[in-house]
C-alpha cells in the first residue's frame, strides 16, 4: 500500500479459546497481531493511505537535485499486538460480561502499550430487557497505527478517555440505545472531547 520506494503489506493472524465453566460462566481469550511492514522511516506523503492521525514523527532534510527537501517520516514500526479476555458470568438473572484488553507494538520503542477495561450488564434478546456498560480507554501515542484505526473515539491514538451508555429493547430486532463518551489528549493541559448520541437499532 505504496505509491513508490519499498513495497509495503500488512499481515494479520489471530488465536482464539473459548471454555465454557460451571454455573453458567464462560471464558474467551483472543490474541491478534498486526504487522504493517516498512512503516518505519517511511515519508509520511509517500502513502497512499489515509493521513497520520497522531503517531510519532521526525523531521529530515534530504537533497533533491540542487534543492533540500524537509520531509516527515514515522518514527516507529508497528506489529501489533492486541490481547483479550473476556469472562461471562450469570448475575441477578442476567448476563455480566467483564472486558479486559491490553495493547502492545514491540516495534515500537516507547509510547507503545494501550489497555481498555469495561463492562457490561443486561440482555437485549426479549422485548422490556436492559443492557448498560462502561469502558474505560488509555492508548499510548505508538501503541496501534493510526491510518488503520476505526474506533468511536474523536481520537485514533494517544488519548484516554471513557464510553458508556444504555439500551432497550422493543423487541428482539429492534433496540434503543443512548450512549456518549468522553475522550482526552495524554498531552498535558489538553482540553476534552464528547460524543452523546441516540441510535435505533433494527436487525434485519
Amino acid at each position: 500500500f505504496r505509491k513508490s520506494g519499498k513495497a509495503q503489506w500488512m499481515q494479520t493472524a489471530q488465536v482464539a479459546l473459548n471454555t465454557a465453566m460451571k454455573n453458567g460462566w464462560e471464558l474467551n481469550l483472543a490474541s491478534d497481531v498486526y504487522h504493517f511492514s516498512n512503516v518505519k522511516d517511511s515519508e509520511l506523503n509517500g502513502l497512499s493511505f489515509d493521513a497520520n492521525a497522531g503517531n510519532a514523527v521526525y523531521t529530515k532534510w534530504e537533497l533533491e537535485g540542487s534543492d533540500s527537501v524537509l520531509t516527515t517520516r514515522y518514527r516507529s514500526g508497528f506489529t501489533v499486538l492486541d490481547n483479550f479476555l473476556l469472562l461471562k458470568m450469570p448475575l441477578w438473572g442476567q448476563p455480566l460480561n467483564l472486558k479486559s484488553q491490553f495493547i502492545y507494538n514491540p516495534s515500537a520503542k516507547r509510547e507503545n502499550t494501550g489497555l481498555a477495561l469495561g463492562f457490561s450488564w443486561g440482555s437485549l434478546s426479549e422485548s422490556g430487557e436492559w443492557r448498560i456498560y462502561y469502558q474505560y480507554q488509555q492508548i499510548q501515542q505508538d501503541a496501534v497505527f493510526s491510518p488503520f484505526v476505526q474506533d468511536d473515539f474523536l481520537r485514533q491514538t494517544n488519548f484516554k478517555g471513557h464510553v458508556f451508555g444504555i439500551a432497550r429493547a422493543f423487541d428482539s430486532k429492534i433496540s434503543l440505545h443512548f450512549w456518549g463518551l468522553v475522550s482526552r489528549s495524554r498531552v498535558l493541559d489538553s482540553s476534552s472531547q464528547s460524543r452523546f448520541r441516540m441510535d435505533l437499532n433494527v436487525k434485519i
